[in-house]
Order: structure tokens, then C-alpha cells, then sequence
């Protein structure tokens, strides 16, 4: 161990997925948390994936912690687990990132290190510390997810829409419940922080979103783009904008192209683009300023 971390007090970083590459909003998000982090703590990171990890992520995320746990989520256990939530009132979701694996090394790793603070990301991860009293603990919401699941219910088939309303259903008390088992609690705006139904909501510290100044320092391009949108493709509500746009905004804008940009889109986003030359689909792309840099203007 490197002498001048000696001084750290010990954090344990719990996440429900690898926070590298970045092409998800909550890995961005914990990645330079990560980052940031580490300047102060001797951070023990355990990551939840049900991807492979490739050994760039794990050097790139290495470097800012003293122990690097991840555990791959079998498919086995997301559905045992998620049964079980049929029995119980927890969101489908928390049972869908349990393990019984993590449970025993987050209990060995506390047992075995003087971890000052536990820092938990998303609700997906809380059942495995929430028990746990004698470490402050931050658990950070990031969204309202209920309202997430709420907005879905009309756009499912009808042999979906009762799952979803369950879910959101459960959500909501969840959110609720989980808020009193930490010490610290914040997530990412103010209107997530409203729709988090519990009566001390408003100490709730939002915590939003920023841009690494770095990200602005990148060549220009030629801008042959007249709107740009981007994010991860297979994401619902991105899905439904990036339609939105095509369907809606670009018939009444002649001659615009619209360039959608972002990691693993759906097959319907692949048919818009396949039918509409005035739609480019991207897919992944090593650095999204690429993209940004074409652009006139950027729809959020």
C-alpha cells in the first residue's frame, strides 16, 4: 500500500453494476464518485454485474481502490431471487441484484476491515446493509425509481401493465421504508427528491449530475447534424424520445437530420433508422463527443 494512504479512513462502495465502460447514467454517476472519492478514502468497492468484465474495466476502476470485490449475478440466482420477491413486498428489482454470494462477502469484509462510512448506490443494493447500525451509512437514491416503473405502465402490453403497476407499487413503499435505515440520503434533483414519499424527504441532499471539465477539451468537427441525441438505446424512456423525435419533431423541420447516439439500441430504434434516411442510429461509439461534436443542437 502506497504510504501516503495510510492516513485514509477506510470506505466500502457498494454498487449494482460495474461502473466501467461508461454507457449507463449510474455508472457515469459512480465511476467519478469513485474517482473523487478515493482522493480522501481507502475505498473497497463491490461491484454486482450480470455482464463479463474485461481486464481494461477492471484496471481502469482498479486504480482508485484498495480492494476491487465484483460478483457476477447468475442467471439462477436473479430468478430464485425475484420468485422470492412474489412472497414478500420487495420490488422485483432488489431481489433481481441479490446474492447470497455478495451478502457473505460484504458481511466478511465489514467483519474484517475498520470501515468508517458504507456507501451505498440505487436501492438495489440496500438489503445487503441496512441491517448494519454500527457504521454511518449513505445510501444515495440517485432517481425516484417508482416513478420510472409508473411511467412504463401505459406503454406495456396488457399481459405486462400488472407486473409493472406491482412494482411500482412496491417502489414506492420501499423508497419509503429504506429511507430510515440510513443516516444520509441523497439523490440527483429536486424532483426526484419529491416523489420520494416519506415525511422527512426534505433532508434528502441532492447531489446532481456534473461534466468532467476535460470532456470539453476535444477536437471540433464539421457539424452535419442538425440535432443530436444521445444515451443508452435500450433504456425505455430513451427509446420512446428518440421515436418521439423522429415521428413527431422531424416532419415539421425540413431537411434536418437527427443523429441518435448511444450504446446498444433496440431493434425498434434500428427500424426507425432503417426507414427514415434522415435518421442516423450510431450505436456505440468509443467517445461520445464525437457525436456531440457534429451536432447543432442537443435535445435532453
Amino acid at each position: 500500500m502506497n504510504s501516503s494512504n495510510l492516513h485514509k479512513e477506510q470506505l466500502l462502495m457498494i454498487v449494482s453494476r460495474f461502473p466501467y465502460p461508461l454507457d449507463k447514467g449510474d455508472k457515469l454517476r459512480a465511476y467519478y464518485q469513485l474517482r473523487e472519492l478515493s482522493e480522501t478514502f481507502r475505498i473497497t468497492l463491490v461491484a454486482l454485474t450480470d455482464s463479463k468484465v474485461d481486464e481494461k474495466a477492471l484496471k481502469q476502476v482498479g486504480a482508485y481502490c484498495e480492494n476491487l470485490e465484483v460478483i457476477s449475478l447468475t442467471w439462477l440466482s436473479k430468478v430464485s431471487y425475484m420468485l422470492l420477491c412474489i412472497f414478500s413486498k420487495l420490488p422485483f428489482q432488489v431481489g433481481y441484484f441479490y446474492s447470497n454470494k455478495a451478502n457473505r462477502l460484504i458481511k466478511l469484509l465489514i467483519k474484517e476491515n475498520n470501515f468508517k462510512y458504507i456507501y451505498n448506490q440505487l436501492i438495489r443494493t440496500t438489503e445487503y446493509t441496512k441491517n448494519i447500525h454500527d457504521i454511518p451509512k449513505t445510501l444515495d437514491y440517485m432517481d425516484a425509481l417508482n416513478m420510472g416503473i409508473k411511467r412504463r405502465i401505459d406503454l406495456q402490453p396488457v399481459y405486462k401493465k400488472w407486473i409493472f403497476k406491482i412494482e411500482a407499487n412496491r417502489l414506492v413503499h420501499y423508497e419509503r421504508e429504506i429511507f430510515d435505515y440510513f443516516e444520509h440520503v441523497t439523490i440527483i434533483s429536486e424532483q426526484d427528491k419529491k416523489l420520494i414519499q416519506h415525511p422527512e424527504a426534505k433532508n434528502i441532499v441532492c447531489i446532481p449530475n456534473g461534466i468532467d471539465e476535460s470532456f470539453f477539451n476535444y477536437p471540433a468537427a464539421e457539424k452535419d447534424i442538425e440535432l443530436v441525441f444521445t444515451g443508452n438505446m435500450s433504456y425505455p424512456p430513451n427509446i420512446e424520445a428518440s421515436k418521439y423525435l423522429a415521428e413527431q419533431i422531424l416532419p415539421a423541420l425540413p431537411d434536418c437530420k437527427l443523429l441518435i447516439s448511444g450504446s446498444s439500441p433496440a431493434p425498434a430504434l434500428k427500424e426507425l433508422a432503417n426507414s427514415n434516411s434522415n435518421v442516423l442510429l450510431t450505436g456505440w461509439v468509443d467517445d461520445i463527443r464525437t457525436s456531440y461534436a457534429r451536432g447543432h443542437v442537443f435535445v435532453a
